[in-house]
């Protein structure tokens, strides 16, 4: 039983000393990824690839552009969205972050456009382990969604980390996983 107490103290004091040394995140990246999409009474779940840019104007603004074209028996479906994000620090390891995008869906005959509203947090829980949690709102050709995001990014060295995200929506859900670079 002591080991026991012992083993768990050690580790709570190395995983506190852990995120006492983590920064908040840099929103200087690239990511590319493998996506996959699954919407409800839809026979199949359109899969394919997504390309993020965000990069910091200074301590509070960053750009932010993204590129997903998933496709499956003859259907393509191409997401595009270009926007421009404010970011405070609201701890040592956290951020809160602020988004609004011009977005653009292509699937065949549909060819819309329209605005994304994003918020959220992002916080480095460790030297090592990034979570994002994050609400979106899309409105498309007076069409609106609202989605759930959750995501984690582990690092695997100063500048590349392997990413993991969810987003949920009452209709379809999609998940991603892909390589970060940092920069």
């Amino acid at each position: 039983m002591k080991k026991t107490l012992i083993a768990l103290a050690i580790s709570g004091i190395s995983m506190t000393s852990m995120a006492t040394f983590a920064e908040s995140p840099s929103f200087n990246f690239v990511e590319l990824g493998y996506t996959q999409i699954d919407i409800d009474d839809v026979p199949f779940d359109p899969d394919g690839f997504e390309l993020d840019l965000n990069f910091e104007l200074n301590e509070n603004f960053y750009l932010s552009a993204d590129y997903a074209k998933v496709d499956e028996m003859s259907t393509e479906l191409k997401m595009s969205n270009i926007g421009f994000g404010f970011k405070s620090d609201i701890s040592d390891s956290t951020a809160f972050f602020a988004q609004i995008d011009w977005s653009k869906i292509d699937a065949g005959e549909i060819d819309e456009d329209g605005y994304k509203v994003s918020t959220g947090v992002r916080s480095n829980v460790t030297n090592h382990l990034e979570l994002t949690a994050a609400y979106e709102y899309l409105d498309i050709d007076d069409d609106s969604s609202n989605f759930f995001l959750f995501g984690a990014a582990y690092k695997m060295s100063d500048n590349v980390s392997m990413y993991a995200d969810y987003k949920l929506e009452s209709d379809m859900d999609q998940m991603s996983v892909g390589v970060r670079y940092s920069f």
